[in-house]
């Protein structure tokens, strides 16, 4: 006998007042009703709590692998908070950057099929084939793949480790139950770090601002439906 949750929370949904459902019959009454969204996601979301810096990205590392470079770069997104990225600079650029977001079970490394890691090599049937992030620079776009707050070099000290189990896990329940306390949320934190890493995009003379694109996988797709919601974004995206 199994005593579920889930199914209370459906009929909860479904006797739960819609107060910001979408119900507009004329542009300005879209505009209103997403300025009222936007707000309120970013409330409920914790976007409102994350702390600014200066979005400088710090240059480590880089490698030829065929007719793109494959950069290492890492950037503070809060006051002591470092997102570790790699950034595929391809060598006949055509204007436009994508950001390819991992899912669950691994970091950066799986999208750009690093073998050097456990995550990936460890599982040679899945990553046989050429990745979305390899494809898109060999035909010109930038592509920046960053490690979620959680997951790849971002784990916390109980999932870190070398063996592959380690690199398949992620932090994401630790820091989940961290920042509740402050009234934020992992997808809050991550859309937030998404926009920092926009803004380094743009710091790169040969990216058309207007030109920055994002493939999200999984739970990377999850954090790139919630990048949407910040001004920011729809100026540029």
């Amino acid at each position: 006998m199994y005593y579920e949750e889930i199914e209370a929370f459906c009929r909860k949904f479904d006797r739960t007042e819609k107060a910001y459902g979408f119900r507009a019959e004329s542009i300005d009454a879209h505009r209103s009703w997403k300025e009222k969204s936007k707000i309120r996601l970013k409330e409920i979301s914790g976007l409102i709590f994350c702390e600014s810096v200066e979005r400088n990205g710090m240059f480590h590392s880089s490698e030829t692998c065929g007719s793109y470079f494959r950069e290492y770069w890492t950037m503070e997104t809060e006051p002591g908070i470092t997102m570790p990225f790699y950034l595929l600079r391809p060598a006949n650029a055509n204007g436009a950057a994508v950001i390819c977001l991992h899912g669950h079970g691994g970091g950066k490394e799986t999208t750009v099929r690093d073998f050097r890691f456990p995550s990936v090599y460890t599982r040679p049937e899945k990553y046989r084939d050429q990745s979305l992030a390899e494809k898109l620079a060999e035909i010109g776009f930038f592509v920046l793949c960053p490690d979620e707050r959680g997951s790849g070099e971002r784990r916390e000290v109980f999932q870190q480790g070398d063996q592959a189990e380690n690199w398949h896990s992620h932090s994401h329940r630790e820091l989940m139950q961290i920042a509740l306390g402050f009234g934020q949320s992992v997808v809050g934190l991550a859309v937030w770090d998404l926009m920092c890493l926009v803004s380094f995009a743009q710091t790169i003379p040969e990216i058309d601002h207007k030109r920055i694109g994002c493939s999200g996988f999984s739970g990377g797709g999850h954090v790139w439906c919630g990048t949407g919601v910040p001004e920011f974004f729809e100026r540029y995206l």
